[in-house]
């Protein structure tokens, strides 16, 4: 695996995996993987259909050199972590030093000038005290990857059963009742945190990634390799 001694510059695009979940959003996942290889050409790229059908994207593999995995829906609350570990279990069949899960609307500007450590989970928090790294980009190294999969943590039935009092106590009232109760899904960051909180494992930010909820960014400069939400994307 990746030396942490090598961090700086000399990495490889095979030391990273990206990981982009599509769901009705063809044509941002088309955009988004588009500039993506334009930085890195020859990093491993899991797209992976939770649930739709739509057979173009299968087109990914040959136009953008991507597995492609067409699997059930997960992101549903009823589902739990099992979204997550799914995404673990895929990654780690091939695994690379880091895994970089991003979303459709986000926008990869660059190359990352350095890679971060390897003991910590690396993002943008959500704004406010709650230290929750924002879902459009998130940077986990392979052995925390490892162990979170390793750990079943995600496959917890509390977390299908009781969300308000696992990964949804994070949230506000309001934020709650708009994501379980009229949307029906897990926040796959807040998820994500909940496993790190019960496994005592770290998460930082890394000044390479900007990711809010909705607040674009427009990054002329290139202070950010990697921007969540692109403004000029839309499905």
């Amino acid at each position: 695996m990746f030396s942490i001694f090598n961090k700086l510059k000399n990495y490889k695009d095979k030391d990273i995996t990206f990981y982009l979940q599509v769901y009705r959003d063809f044509s941002l996942a088309a955009g988004c993987l588009k500039r993506l290889r334009r930085a890195y050409p020859d990093s491993r790229v899991i797209t992976l259909s939770d649930g739709d059908d739509d057979a173009r994207y299968q087109s990914f593999e040959h136009l953008f050199g991507v597995e492609y995995h067409k699997e059930k829906r997960l992101y549903c609350v009823g589902s739990g972590g099992e979204m997550l570990q799914r995404m673990f279990e895929i990654f780690l069949r091939k695994p690379t030093s880091y895994l970089i899960k991003i979303d459709t609307d986000t926008r990869v500007d660059r190359r990352f000038w350095r890679l971060p450590g390897d003991k910590a989970l690396y993002g943008m928090y959500v704004k406010g005290k709650r230290r929750v790294l924002q879902g459009g980009a998130i940077m986990i190294p392979f052995a925390l990857a490892e162990k979170i999969h390793a750990s079943r943590l995600l496959k917890s039935d509390e977390l299908k059963s009781n969300p308000k009092g696992t990964w949804g106590r994070r949230l506000s009232e309001r934020l709650y009742n708009e994501r379980v109760d009229v949307l029906g899904l897990v926040g796959f960051e807040w998820v994500l945190k909940w496993v790190c909180d019960q496994m005592k494992i770290n998460t930082k930010e890394f000044r390479e990634i900007y990711s809010t909820w909705k607040i674009p960014c427009e990054n002329k400069n290139l202070k950010y390799a990697v921007v969540h939400p692109d403004k000029e994307m839309k499905d």
